[in-house]
């Protein structure tokens, strides 16, 4: 990586740092830890980035692979070659915390005190989107989103995955706990028809966080099955980053769009 996007500072680990990455920074206001998609930083990640920004937070993006942007196929691929042989990231493992978890926690802590405020929220897709989760098991953070979390991979080999969303045992009773002490808000969002997030997964975060209330746990589903009111197709996967590229007008699009403006709303009120 070299530079930053137009707009975005870089800031490089400083010394004894757990984390490695560097971290691209816009924005004030309340801190929001925003982590990537499986393909790297895309243009559709730091188009999201920027309104993360221009609504009113301080954006801290981590590069965790690839370069910036990821513009081209060959770029994305890479930045997924780079995950997918992670030893930071378990794609199959049902019962286990990922490594890359710990200093993503660590760097999360760093951006409130950084920025002097009690209170940090994060937001994981797709690959990142329990890991979103496991930040929240640390006390800063106030409000987490996780956007159709995806690991563990479920396989016919690996049907247990589907109801797992890659915590540790410990970190799943910590997350519930927080949340039902009212130290935390989830904000869960997918589309319905998304094979590579399960209902399952889903049905299993509602039962060891909610019941869903849309304060404390917030569930956002978005149809598409064939014939649904929105035109959602689905192959939809990418809520809040790619989707809305394909389908930049129409209900779909509108819809798209209140899920945006929910999840901004959901972060002012445990943030600001």
């Amino acid at each position: 990586m070299t530079g930053a996007p137009d707009g975005f500072t870089r800031i490089d680990p400083p010394a004894g740092a757990a984390w490695r990455w560097p971290v691209l920074r816009r924005g004030t206001g309340p801190p929001v830890v925003l982590l990537h998609e499986l393909l790297g930083l895309t243009p559709e990640v730091v188009a999201l980035a920027r309104r993360v920004a221009d609504d009113g937070f301080t954006v801290w993006l981590p590069v965790l692979a690839g370069p910036v942007p990821a513009d081209s196929r060959a770029d994305q691929v890479r930045a997924t070659a780079q995950l997918c042989v992670s030893r930071e990231i378990g794609l199959f493992a049902t019962n286990r915390t990922s490594p890359v978890v710990e200093p993503l926690r660590a760097l999360t802590v760093h951006a409130a005190r950084i920025q002097h405020a009690d209170r940090a929220g994060v937001i994981g897709m797709c690959l990142t989107g329990g890991f979103a989760l496991g930040v929240a098991t640390d006390g800063r953070v106030s409000a987490a989103v996780a956007a159709q979390p995806s690991l563990p991979l479920a396989t016919p080999l690996n049907s247990r995955a589907a109801r797992s969303y890659g915590l540790s045992p410990v970190d799943v009773e910590t997350l519930g706990r927080r949340r039902r002490a009212g130290d935390l808000a989830v904000y869960v969002t997918r589309f319905t028809d998304d094979w590579r997030c399960p209902r399952r997964r889903q049905d299993a975060i509602e039962q060891d966080l909610g019941p869903a209330d849309g304060e404390h746990l917030v569930v956002d589903d978005l149809p598409s099955r064939p014939g649904n009111d929105f035109g959602f197709d689905p192959s939809d996967h990418s809520v809040l980053c790619v989707a809305p590229t394909r389908h930049p007008s129409g209900p779909a699009h509108e819809r798209l769009e209140q899920t945006l403006r929910d999840v901004f709303a959901f972060l002012h009120r445990r943030l600001d």
